[in-house]
This record gives C-alpha cells, structure tokens and sequence, in this order.
C-alpha cells in the first residue's frame, strides 16, 4: 500500500510538472509573439490623422486598388500612404493594417487567396506562431465590398479576443472606431453592428452566412447583408449605411456555441 501510494505521489507530481512546464512554455511564447508584434508596429512612421471622437456618418466612400500607385500629387497630399512600403518589401504578403484604439489590436493582416489559412499559426517571418495573425477571406479582393478578417479569440487576450467586448453597446460608444489600411491606402472604419453566429451546417437552408457575402458590388447583395447584419445586431448603434459604402467584417470564434462566431461589421467614413 505504501509502495502504490508512493507511485501515486510520483504520477501526480509528473503531471504537474509536465502541465507547469507547458504553461510557462506557452506563456514564454505568447510573450515572444506580443514583442515581435509590438516590434512591428513600432516600425511604422505615426500616423497623425487619428480620429479624437466618434466621427459623423458618411456614406458612398471610393476605394483604390494595392496596385495602383500614388502619384507625386498623391504622394505630397498623404505622404502616410508609403508607411507600409518597407513591411511589404520584407513580406509581401501583407494586406495592411488593423488598430483600434484602447484594445491591443495593432497588428499586420495578410492575404494568401492561394493558401487561405496560411497565417492561421504563423507569424510575420513565416514562423509557426500559436497565435498566428489576421487575415483575408481569400474569397475577398480590392474593391469586393466587404473586406472579412479572421483572427483567434486567444485565451491571453490577444489577437481578436478583444473584438468581444463590443457584445455590450458602452464599449461600442467608447471604441466605435477601427483603422484598417490597406498597403498604400489609409482608412477608417465605424462600427454599424455586432453580433454572435456560428458556422452553419449545409442543411441549414435559410441561415445567413455572413462568410459568404464577400462579393457585394451588386445592390441585392449589399441589402441582403445589411439586412441580416442589422437584423442580427445586439443593438441598434444608429448608424446608417448604403449601396457604395465599403464595409470591414471582424470575425473571431465564440464558445457561446457549436463553432460559435462573433463578428463586428462596420463601414468607411473617410
């Protein structure tokens, strides 16, 4: 009995040896991941034309296309569109940029329509990272309509984990505002509307799958989803969107359900 008791002590402080060690591995990793994120950001020149308050509405916003360069003209009006030039010239893969104030979301967005999860647990280097970074649907292109973006709902709060918070309407008032910049174009957002949802299963027949309105340069299409985002929405923000706007869609998991989503939409004011 002595013997079996012994043992027992000794599994049991394996195991907890084991688990120690693995959480201060993933904590020395999560930390690891945050500087090198951090490193990033604080490589880009400041952009000055921040918003201090909630901005007006506007509506009917154009948008340009990654390739199509700015002109001397261009270039003296907003200088701030070369901020990225040196971050896609060391991976190319880059989309733009996300930061919404007062959260740490301030991190790259990639795009890999030929290897859609590609960043899923990679980091900026192409190192496996737990973590990963925000991507593109590949089903979305410049000028689709509605750029969606997913990024992990991680457990230390970073990546999209923070995107939740905007299930309760006063941290909406108070982060109503999300940059997104596209590599050579800067923008800025206002979210019109947030939501839980999940991953549909292909018998569900009359389920709205937000994932699949990308394409919305049809007016049906942009109504469509308008009208199931609002219809969806936890709470009315007030804010009025039309055909022309370009919209940004957040998506992050949920464990409120079976493959549970939460997803923030909003809309260009520039």
């Amino acid at each position: 009995m002595l013997v079996m008791k012994k043992m027992l002590v000794f599994i049991l402080s394996a195991v907890f040896l084991v688990s120690a060690t693995m959480v201060t591995v993933n904590l020395v990793r999560a930390k690891r991941e945050a500087e090198a994120l951090e490193i990033l950001a604080d490589s880009l020149p400041e952009r000055t034309d921040h918003v201090q308050e909630n901005p007006s509405e506007t509506s009917g916003t154009t948008q340009t296309s990654l390739q199509d360069a700015p002109t001397d003209s261009d270039e003296a009006e907003a200088p701030e569109s070369h901020r990225y030039d040196d971050l896609y010239a060391q991976n190319s893969d880059l989309l733009g940029w996300i930061k919404i104030e007062g959260t740490v979301i301030d991190y790259p967005v990639m795009y890999t329509p030929k290897s859609p999860d590609k960043y899923l647990h990679k980091n900026f280097d192409g190192e496996y990272s737990s973590s990963g970074l925000p991507f593109m649907d590949a089903g979305c292109y410049v000028g689709c309509g509605n750029y969606l973006i997913y990024g992990h709902n991680m457990k230390n709060g970073s990546m999209f984990a923070s995107i939740l918070d905007y299930k309760d309407e006063s941290f909406w008032q108070e982060h109503s505002v999300i940059y997104f910049d596209l590599v050579g174009e800067l923008g800025t957002y206002q979210v019109i509307a947030a939501f839980y949802d999940k991953v549909h299963q292909s018998d569900e027949t009359d389920a709205f799958r937000y994932y699949r309105c990308l394409d919305l340069t049809a007016e049906e299409d942009f109504n469509y989803y308008i009208n199931n985002v609002k219809a969806m929405a936890l709470y009315d923000t007030g804010i009025e969107t039309a055909y022309g706007d370009s919209l940004l869609t957040l998506s992050t998991c949920s464990n409120h359900t079976t493959d549970g989503r939460f997803v923030v939409v909003a809309k260009k004011i520039s």
